[in-house]
């Protein structure tokens, strides 16, 4: 079955998706599970937030609400100050090149229900998902996926 994603998105987000993900599938499914991520609440944790623009404006294109960290103590407080459905991390931050996992325990204090996937850079070895994170991955159709995975399961 086809699905005209293009209609779901701008045309132009729609068009970098296809080269980023070298096929529809995750365009397709994010646009079946509308409904899940419409009005979903996400917390993207980076020290480095301009390397997911990209993957911030697909999130903002299906009606996601992200809102950015850029240190363990800013997420915190905005953890303490609102809710959130899914925490986005990334692990390396500044010289510490487990910091995203050093904070996993304060992170799950303060937030214990909400699940949390890791979105690691090309060069991170790490594939196996940390214990208390819900997945890991370094591809963005993965990370399109994980979060559906997330927010399909908690907000349908």
């Amino acid at each position: 079955v086809q699905m005209d994603v293009s209609s779901a998105i701008p045309a132009e987000l729609a068009a970098e998706a296809e080269l980023v993900f070298g096929h529809a599938a995750p365009l397709r499914r994010a646009q079946m599970a509308r409904q899940a991520l419409d009005g979903a609440r996400v917390l993207w944790v980076d020290d480095h937030p301009e390397n997911n623009v990209w993957e911030r404006r697909l999130l903002n294109a299906f009606g996601v609400d992200v809102t950015t960290a850029e240190s363990t103590r800013s997420a915190l407080a905005l953890l303490s100050d609102s809710t959130f459905d899914l925490i986005l991390s990334d692990i390396a931050r500044g010289s510490v090149s487990d910091d995203g996992l050093a904070a996993l325990p304060t992170i799950r204090d303060a937030a214990a229900a909400t699940p949390i996937i890791f979105y690691v850079g090309q060069g991170n070895r790490s594939s196996e998902t940390p214990a208390g994170a819900f997945g890991i991955t370094k591809n963005p159709g993965e990370l399109l996926h994980l979060v559906l995975d997330v927010l399909e399961r908690t907000r349908v």
